[in-house]
């Protein structure tokens, strides 16, 4: 079996996120996991896969890094403040 995922960012990319105080934070990949889990459903008895994808970021200088899941990591930050805006237009329900 070949498995073949496409990453949104590379080794040695810089991206952004938000840490655990909502702080954009720029850092750069230093490594990218990728976690394949197949699985049978409980609900319909079929087998189901799970792919996650998370980054390591060098932060702060060489010895801080983060782990950030994929859909967490945006290009620059006026990705991440669209993302905000696309979020209270659609409104808190």
């Amino acid at each position: 079996m070949i498995l073949t995922v496409e990453t949104r960012f590379d080794v040695g990319d810089t991206a952004y996120f938000l840490d655990i105080n909502h702080d954009i934070t720029k850092g750069v990949v230093r490594e990218v996991k990728i976690e394949h889990d197949v699985y049978k459903s409980v609900y319909d008895d079929l087998q189901r896969s799970f792919t996650g994808i998370k980054y390591v970021l060098r932060v702060n200088g060489l010895q801080d890094s983060e782990t950030v899941f994929e859909e967490h990591l945006f290009k620059d930050p006026n990705e991440i403040v669209a993302v905000l805006n696309d979020q209270i237009e659609q409104g808190f329900d």
